[in-house]
């Protein structure tokens, strides 16, 4: 058995508990939009990787604040991590 690392740990229960959370806050504004714990994930991976269809948004106060930390959480989970790896690859074709 392969231990999660403390980020991995972290970032799985950040954002499994922000979308579980999600459904629960928007599901009494929004019961059609938000009818099942899925149909929140989905809103959230939409806004986790910026898509944003529009589809489905949360009209809550709380839901919009979640909404916000689920999008910060893809730039830190995504966007950061990529530019770092991309810094490091031009730094490496300069060198050569």
């Amino acid at each position: 058995m392969n231990p999660k690392g403390p980020l991995e740990v972290s970032t799985n229960f950040g954002l499994d508990s922000r979308l579980k959370l999600m459904y629960f806050v928007e599901n009494e504004a929004q019961p059609e939009a938000f009818s099942s714990i899925p149909e929140a994930m989905w809103c959230g991976v939409a806004t986790l990787t910026t898509v944003g269809y529009g589809d489905i948004y949360p009209i809550t106060p709380i839901g919009k604040l979640l909404g916000t930390m689920i999008a910060l959480l893809g730039i830190g989970m995504f966007a950061l991590p990529a530019g770092i790896l991309a810094s490091g690859f031009a730094e490496e074709i300069q060198r050569r």
